[in-house]
């Protein structure tokens, strides 16, 4: 499956993907251990070289970063190593132990990088598949609708998260620059509080209205729901969303999964526009994945009736707008909205 940022193959089916589990970042007999003190400056010593089976313990990986990073003058040589920054891997999940770490397993998350050091990382240390430059934010639509992102300055940072429920496992892509991060857990609370309030068999249909990469709908969608919608405002949710649609169709009693924009076409559109559709696929199950505003989705019809509404907002302060919408869409469609 071609990637939209790097156009290589990044992305792969989420059934071959979970075969990967564990072993991706187990070590083989001939691995070594080395464990480095985060909080202080590492040693002086040059990193060791990834063992014969291609991967390399985490803090070797970290004091490569380092040493680049001195180079480059983003550090001075006297911060702690823990200062690199945030290592997501490829794939994420939940692990017993620290990872030894494959060629172009990890992306770098970090304040203080620069776009020299960004780009040695990417030319010098296998590990690294791509670096961002992150901000004290979280990317996806800020203030006044005002799109912000994290930046990439080298590489590629699509990488995948893999999220296990008693419904099933799926997997959930994502462009780490444009999207929050979801750390995989052995047990997902949300989801497992969704499959719950799922299991009267009251819901046909369900609709996850600020769905982000697709988490929450792909697990509901995972029980066998007729009907499943997904839904965000923000372009880049939207697109993930209906990728991983079509990514984890192996799960679900559905026709090919359709994606109906591309990334960069969706990218030039703004959810006042109105909705707009992203993703389709019918079957026994029908999926949707529109782009457009939460509040907007039943009043133009695309909710079907007795449909469940999964309300899962980063800022849940406003409870006041929270029960006026939940009015709306019990008297639009008939059915209730859930906070998991």
């Amino acid at each position: 499956m071609d990637c939209p940022v790097c156009h290589g193959t990044c992305i792969t089916d989420a059934t071959d993907l979970l075969l990967s589990v564990p072993s991706i970042f187990a070590p083989c007999p001939r691995c070594r251990t080395t464990v480095l003190d985060k909080e202080r400056p590492p040693p002086s010593r040059p990193p060791k070289e990834p063992c014969s089976c291609g991967r390399r313990y985490i803090d070797e990986v970290f004091l490569d970063l380092y040493r680049v990073f001195r180079d480059e003058g983003t550090f001075t040589g006297k911060e702690p190593l823990r200062a690199v920054g945030s290592p997501l891997l490829h794939p994420g999940f939940p692990m017993k132990g620290p990872p030894f770490i494959g060629e172009r397993r990890m992306v770098l998350l970090s304040r203080d990088v620069n776009q020299e050091a960004a780009i040695r990382a990417i030319d010098e240390i296998p590990e690294i598949k791509g670096v961002v430059k992150t901000g004290p934010f979280v990317p996806g639509l800020g203030p006044g609708g005002r799109p912000v992102t994290y930046r990439l300055l080298s590489g590629c940072d699509v990488r995948a998260d893999l999220f296990f429920s008693t419904a099933g496992p799926v997997a959930v892509y994502k462009q780490q620059s444009r999207l929050h991060i979801e750390f995989p857990r052995t047990r997902h609370e949300k989801g497992e509080r969704l499959l719950s309030q799922l299991s009267t068999g009251r819901y046909r249909s369900i609709a996850d209205l600020c769905s982000g990469a697709g988490t929450l709908g792909l697990i509901a969608t995972r029980t066998g729901v007729r009907h499943a919608i997904l839904n965000d405002a923000w372009y880049a949710a939207a697109f993930w969303s209906g990728l991983n649609m079509e990514i984890n169709q192996a799960f679900f009693a559905t026709d090919p999964v359709k994606v109906l924009f591309s990334y960069e076409d969706l990218k030039k559109r703004n959810a006042s526009e109105g909705s707009v559709k992203v993703a389709e696929s019918n079957g026994s199950q029908k999926i949707e994945v529109w782009m457009g505003d939460y509040s907007t989705l039943a009043r133009e019809g695309h909710a079907p009736a007795g449909c469940l509404g999964i309300l899962d907002l980063f800022d849940k302060c406003d409870m006041q707008k929270i029960r006026l919408f939940e009015g709306e869409w019990k008297r639009l469609t008939g059915g209730e909205v859930f906070i998991p």
